[in-house]
């Protein structure tokens, strides 16, 4: 279920990207406030689970938009509960072990960064299509 309206989730996938962008220090700096950032990627994953179980309670749409919606929403969820992890140091067994190297190089938190705005992006055009 949604909270406010339709695209809130992806409203703040974008910010969530642009401050992964802002991690990575390509185009622009964010400081390293790690309790802050591991709070909004916690935040975001509880929307992301809210999205996934939205897509299941309206299976009106295309079946591949669905589907295509639950995948997006399990790939945002495993790099956001890896955000976290590494915002709030802490481990989570395979997924800290495995993302560690991606999540401490500037290039490829630039790409997740950019996955989360392109892919909000497009669910805030594609989703209201098949209303």
């Amino acid at each position: 279920m949604k909270l406010l309206f339709a695209t809130e989730d992806c409203l703040y996938m974008i910010l969530m990207g642009a401050i992964v962008i802002g991690l990575s220090g390509k185009y622009f700096k964010l400081p390293q406030l790690d309790m802050v950032w591991g709070a909004l990627f916690a935040i975001g994953i509880i929307l992301t689970l809210m999205d996934i179980f939205h897509t299941f309670t309206d299976l009106s749409r295309h079946p591949m938009v669905l589907i295509g919606a639950l995948f997006n929403n399990i790939i945002d969820g495993v790099l956001l509960a890896a955000l976290t992890a590494k915002s709030f140091n802490f481990t989570i067994p395979m997924l800290t072990q495995y993302a560690a190297p991606y999540l401490t190089n500037p290039v490829y938190l630039f790409y997740i960064g950019g996955f989360f705005v392109a892919t909000s992006m497009i669910w805030m055009v594609l989703w209201p299509m098949f209303d």
